[in-house]
C-alpha cells in the first residue's frame, strides 16, 4: 500500500515538472520574440538578408545581419532572398525591402509590415 502512494506522488511530481517546464518554455519563447520586434519597432535599420530557416515547422525565419529576424510564411518565393537590403526608420514596423538588378543597383521591391506574415 506504502509502494503504490510513493509511485503515485512520483507520477504526480514527474507530471508537473513536465507542465512547469512547458509553461517556462513558453514563456522564455514569447519573451524572446517580444523582444526582437521591441528592438525592431525601436530602431532604424538597414541592413543585409543574411540566412533563412524554417522555424517551428510554420514560419520562415529570415535573418539580418545586424541581428534582427523577420518572419514569413513558406514557400519565400519572390518575398524575400539572401542578400536583401532592408530599410526602416524608428519607431515604426513598416520596412522596404530592396533587391539588386541586373547592374548591382538595389531597387525596392517590396513593403511589408513586420506584425503581418506574408
Amino acid at each position: 500500500m506504502k509502494m503504490i502512494r510513493i509511485k503515485s506522488v512520483v507520477n504526480k511530481l514527474i507530471g508537473l515538472t513536465a507542465i512547469v517546464g512547458v509553461i517556462c518554455w513558453c514563456i522564455y519563447i514569447y519573451s524572446k520574440e517580444t523582444g526582437n520586434a521591441s528592438h525592431f519597432h525601436n530602431n532604424a535599420i538597414f541592413s543585409i538578408v543574411v540566412a533563412s530557416k524554417l522555424y517551428h515547422g510554420r514560419t520562415v525565419q529570415v535573418m539580418l545581419k545586424e541581428g534582427s529576424k523577420l518572419y514569413f510564411l513558406p514557400p519565400l518565393g519572390n518575398k524575400i532572398a539572401l542578400g536583401d537590403s532592408i530599410a526602416k526608420p524608428p519607431n515604426t514596423y513598416i520596412y522596404d525591402v530592396y533587391r539588386r538588378n541586373e547592374n548591382g543597383v538595389f531597387i525596392k521591391s517590396h513593403t511589408y509590415n513586420f506584425k503581418t506574415y506574408y
